[in-house]
């Protein structure tokens, strides 16, 4: 069993050093100093994967303090880590990427990146500090979604390769943390939705689990947010809560400024009838839905006034979270049968595909861009920025569902458009996200460029999307650049677009 900590191999010691960077709490100018000085000595004695790893805590650094470098930088370290064939650093790219995609509600590409991350996860060659890092990341990535039975088991898988060495002590406590609270949040959900039986059995059967991130005293906060949901979930399930503990809770909650779990917790006081509290504000899904159920069973003990507990009992809405809840398992179930498939499937060529793949329309994706503008960097290119015109209200009229479907055939409209008119392998259609479409046709020249948004017009123009969008049509606007292929083509074609925006639709109105 290595020990990082007292191990006298220099590429250990830097591999170990840079993973803690990338754990630090805050990123502020000495990460950029300390970076600079490891990555100069990665490179001088070739060490592949502490390069990679200071790559991602570049990534880190930027997301937080240089937005605008972000995307590139990310995209950068996906294709260093394919490059090196290290597996576990680019599904940590690929997590990085999914958590970003699901804060945005693109949920679709969400499922897609975990599978994939998952997938990319089970390689045993890859460095077992990255592969821990990873399978940490992907339990927060389930988390975040509330897909809690899938977090529990990649926090398992993360602590069992912990246990192969010595070392990176804060992704242990970290660890300690996430786990209890991942039971904690699954308990609150349960009882919740009136499972008060597997409720108290889901706490009772990892209540060492629970009682690990109650031991994490190098983090008091952690400790404090742990008490509180424990404490919330003995409410909910009829069990004893020490109202002296709830008061202390509150104050260390305020001091941490945990604003959502302090909400939850102030619950759990005694109301005055004559002047019960405002019910909970907080927009965090669970913690909104749990304190506002508590918040009318506040009510009713309190005996307040009657009008009063009816409506608090309407707003939480019992029926809804039980349906929440059933739908979730739905997705569960089908995250769980998707990561599977990808464990057992040996079609790496597959996969390598899917990562670059939009799950929606079957187009490429933003990773497929990045990687063509960088392999034709310099060559002759027509760039084509195209989005569907007021598409929100496509949504609101016709439903998501409508929504989806119009995206689906506006990418197929391009597909074959783009294909039968160039008649080049070469030319890539990507959807970049929402209702945003890139085409690349390498080699084309700017008066074939204006052919082919032609082309594209006259044949959106002639489509019947009466079943799709009954009594109206789509509309479309398309920004066109040509010249030497690199992020300021698509910049140049991306402001015609939003020129194009700006003039009077012409196209695909009847």
């Amino acid at each position: 069993m290595i020990d990082f900590s007292t191990t006298t191999d220099p590429q250990a010691v830097a591999h170990h050093e840079a993973m803690l960077l990338g754990a630090a709490v805050g990123y502020g100018d000495g990460t950029l100093a300390t970076l600079t000085r490891s990555r100069e000595v990665a490179q001088d004695n070739g060490w592949t994967d502490v390069l990679l790893a200071l790559r991602r805590v570049e990534v880190a650094h930027a997301r937080r303090w240089n937005p605008d470098r972000y995307a590139d930088l990310l995209a950068l370290a996906e294709r260093e880590s394919v490059a090196a064939g290290n597996d576990a650093s680019l599904a940590l790219c690929v997590l990085r990427q999914g958590v970003d995609t699901f804060n945005a509600g693109d949920s679709s590409t969400f499922l897609t990146d975990v599978a994939a991350g998952a997938a990319l996860l089970r390689s045993d060659t890859s460095p077992v500090l990255d592969r821990a890092a990873g399978f940490f990341t992907l339990g927060a990535a389930l988390d975040s979604a509330r897909l809690w039975e899938l977090a529990e088991e990649s926090y398992a898988e993360c602590e069992a390769l912990l246990s192969t060495f010595r070392g990176f002590d804060p992704l242990r406590r970290f660890l300690c943390h996430n786990r209890a609270e991942v039971v904690l949040m699954r308990a609150l959900a349960l009882a919740e939705a009136g499972r008060i039986t597997a409720s108290v059995d889901a706490m009772r059967d990892n209540d060492e689990i629970i009682e690990a991130g109650l031991a994490n005293v190098d983090v008091p906060f952690s400790v404090s947010r742990i008490r509180a949901l424990l404490a919330v979930a003995r409410r909910l399930t009829d069990q004893p809560v020490d109202q002296a503990e709830v008061q202390a809770l509150v104050t260390e909650l305020r001091r941490h400024a945990d604003e959502p779990v302090t909400e939850l917790v102030l619950q759990l006081l005694p109301f005055d009838p004559d002047d019960p509290p405002p019910p909970p504000t907080t927009h965090e899904s669970l913690f909104h839905t749990t304190g506002l159920l508590l918040y009318a069973q506040g009510l009713g003990e309190a005996r307040a006034a009657p009008d009063l507990v009816i409506e608090a009992h309407r707003a939480h809405a019992v029926a809804l979270a039980d349906h929440s809840w059933r739908s979730r398992r739905s997705v569960v179930e089908g995250v769980a049968a998707s990561i599977t498939s990808y464990h057992t499937s040996e079609d790496r060529e597959r996969l390598a595909r899917q990562v670059v793949t939009d799950p929606l329309t079957g187009l490429g994706n933003r990773r497929a861009l990045d990687a063509m503008l960088e392999e034709q960097a310099g060559r002759q290119m027509v760039i084509l920025v195209l989005d569907l015109d007021n598409f929100k209200q496509i949504n609101d009229t016709y439903g998501h569902q409508a929504g989806d479907a119009v995206l689906i055939r506006y990418g197929d409209i391009l597909r074959d458009v783009v294909e039968t008119w160039t008649r080049s392998d070469e030319a890539l259609i990507v959807r970049l996200g929402g209702d945003e479409f890139i085409v690349l046709f390498p080699g084309g020249s700017l008066e074939r460029g204006r052919d082919l948004v032609r082309a594209i017009e006259e044949e959106l123009a002639s489509q019947d999307w009466s079943e799709q969008t009954p009594g109206s049509t789509p509309g479309t606007s398309i920004g066109m650049a040509s010249g030497p292929a690199g992020s300021d083509l698509l910049a140049q074609a991306d402001r015609g677009l939003y020129d194009e925006k700006r003039r009077p639709a012409t196209t695909l109105r009847r």
